[in-house]
């Protein structure tokens, strides 16, 4: 018995899980048409929208011991899987992977998702592919004004073996 199923999209047949992995919470998982670019990506949650950017040479399952955590301090998670990995678009050239390019998909994907703005989070390459492009890629950005507190900026700091592991405790996430 496989753990696969073929599905058919603009790409041609492509592999999927069978069902998604339990990481915890309610997992939802959908496909974003951003310009030429067909994105995957899982959520949970609702509340104000945060953006999990995964790195090289990930996909939206190395977020998942973050994903529970903060879907329970009531956000809306999502993490896509970026343009050229697992079940994402595939664009052929190393042209097609400029950082303007993969922030203009998630911005375009923000926008798919029905939001105006969002936090996002970006690991190692995900980092580089922020809409506004800052110093540093262990900092929060987002693409519009904080909402909720700004203090929920400093809890989502990726540092520290415990948040690798998923060791946040819920509490430790609670809006104010």
């Amino acid at each position: 018995m496989s753990n696969t199923r073929t599905e058919t999209d603009s790409l041609g047949d492509v592999e999927v899980p069978a069902a998604l992995p339990d990481v915890g919470t309610e997992l939802r998982e959908g496909y974003a048409e951003v310009g030429d670019q067909n994105l995957h990506y899982v959520e949970a949650g609702d509340g104000p929208l945060i953006v999990l950017l995964h790195g090289f040479p990930e996909f939206w399952f190395g977020w998942r011991r973050q994903i529970a955590p903060l879907a329970a301090a009531g956000f809306r998670v999502v993490a896509p899987d970026m343009r050229g990995y697992n079940l994402s678009s595939k664009p052929e050239g190393f042209e097609a992977y400029a950082v303007d390019l993969l922030a203009a998909d998630i911005r375009g994907l923000i926008g798919e998702l029905g939001a105006e703005s969002a936090l996002l989070v970006g690991h190692d390459w995900g980092a580089t592919s922020h809409p506004q492009r800052g110093p540093s890629a262990a900092t929060p950005r987002r693409t519009a004004p904080p909402e909720p507190a700004p203090e929920v900026v400093v809890l989502l700091l990726l540092c520290g073996a415990g948040t690798a592991r998923g060791g946040v405790a819920p509490e430790r996430l609670a809006l104010p």
